[in-house]
């Protein structure tokens, strides 16, 4: 019986101290009030903080949620330029394939324009004119796997690629995949680099 009088007077004291919590709890806006009459400068000085405080953090979330959607709006504009240029660059006729090549290269920048202007010139080229090679390529499936801020941007990119020559007439179908970083040069999103992986 004496154990259950201590339980229930614990508990009663709780409930008191929880009691005189809330009324306290109540009476601390009327206090802070009371306060702010007697010392107004205080009160403004601390509500100025507050705001300022406040400010800045709105400021902050709303410039991250502004880059945020700067990065989005880049990934979804370097992606659709990527499959059409990319599409563009892997495919080829040996019978345009010497026309075509400033066109092309108006879809690279950097280091790989010149690349790219090697390659089709000095390999890709030759070996299209001797075996009438024809190549048509297709994106499956893309997407983005790195960003750089808002003008550079890399996705992983899977081909289809179909093939022709005077030696094998008949379609052949191949499939790769190709690492492809895009930049934004003068508005325009153009491949710095295409890597087969």
């Amino acid at each position: 019986m004496s154990r259950l009088g201590g339980v229930l007077t614990a508990a009663r004291g709780g409930a008191t101290a929880v009691g005189h919590g809330a009324r306290k709890a109540v009476r601390l806006p009327g206090v802070a009030w009371a306060d702010a009459r007697r010392r107004p400068r205080r009160a403004f000085l601390t509500l100025g903080v507050v705001a300022v405080v406040l400010i800045v953090v709105a400021g902050l979330f709303g410039f991250l949620a502004l880059r945020q959607a700067q990065i989005e709006s880049a990934r979804g504009a370097a992606s659709a330029a990527a499959e059409d240029k990319v599409t563009t660059l892997l495919s080829y006729d040996y019978r345009t394939i010497d026309a075509d090549q400033q066109d092309r290269q108006a879809l690279v920048t950097g280091q790989f324009k010149e690349d790219y202007g090697s390659l089709i010139a000095d390999i890709v080229g030759p070996a299209a004119s001797r075996q009438q090679l024809t190549t048509r390529s297709s994106v499956v499936s893309s997407s983005v796997v790195g960003t750089e801020g808002t003008d550079r941007v890399t996705l992983l990119m899977f081909l289809n690629q179909t093939t022709q020559s005077a030696d094998k007439p008949d379609p052949t179908l191949s499939g790769s995949r190709i690492r492809v970083t895009l930049e934004q040069v003068d508005g325009d999103w153009l491949v710095s680099e295409l890597t087969p992986v």
